[in-house]
């Protein structure tokens, strides 16, 4: 009963729950909503409370995942006690097309990658577009390589590649015969289904 509202105690001091969270957890969670009065399309400030519980853990640069696996990578700087995305932040948000009221899921490994989810502002649901992003000269594959790949088959595996190994295993493993469509006449008739075989 001796804590606040905002994880803080009456002397200013972190709760244990806060001081757990920021020192124990494996990944750390925050959201960023684009605003034209931020300058977005240049830096990006990282929260507040993010920024002064992990800035002296942070490396000069990090890692940004995107949906589409392509990752791309982005140096840091500190502001007035803000840390920021800058060098490679651009090339982010260009291919991304990220515009205002877009907003990003942020999630920290601990170390030097950020995984990314993009939201479109105004339906609040995921860019389907965000998971076909193209081959372009600063992104690359989280293996370190260049995406070299025909970009079709790319875009076709973005789905199943970014699934979790669990539905990935299903989609390979389940292939149905066929699947009942109904026709003009209203019988029922089986079209075939192409299997989908991740790569």
């Amino acid at each position: 009963m001796g804590g606040r509202d905002d994880g803080q105690n009456w002397d200013g001091s972190r709760s244990w729950e806060e001081d757990i969270y920021w020192t124990h957890f494996q990944f750390i969670h925050f959201t960023q909503f684009l605003q034209t009065t931020t300058n977005f399309q240049q830096q990006l400030a990282l929260p507040k409370t993010f920024s002064d519980n992990l800035k002296k853990k942070l490396p000069e640069n990090v890692t940004l995942k995107g949906p589409s696996g392509v990752v791309w990578n982005i140096g840091l700087t500190t502001r007035d006690n803000t840390v920021y995305f800058v060098d490679g932040w651009q090339q982010f948000v260009n291919d991304h097309s990220l515009k205002e009221n877009d907003f990003l899921v942020f999630k920290y490994n601990g170390e030097s990658l950020f995984e990314v989810l993009i939201f479109d502002g105004n339906s609040f649901c995921e860019k389907a577009t965000s998971y076909f992003v193209g081959k372009c000269g600063h992104a690359q594959t989280e293996q370190g390589d260049s995406k070299a790949k025909d970009n079709n088959t790319s875009a076709f595996n973005a789905g199943v590649e970014s699934a979790s190994p669990q539905v990935a295993d299903v989609v390979a493993k389940t292939t149905p015969a066929a699947v009942p469509s109904q026709t003009t006449s209203k019988r029922t008739k089986k079209k075939p289904v192409i299997e989908v075989t991740p790569v």
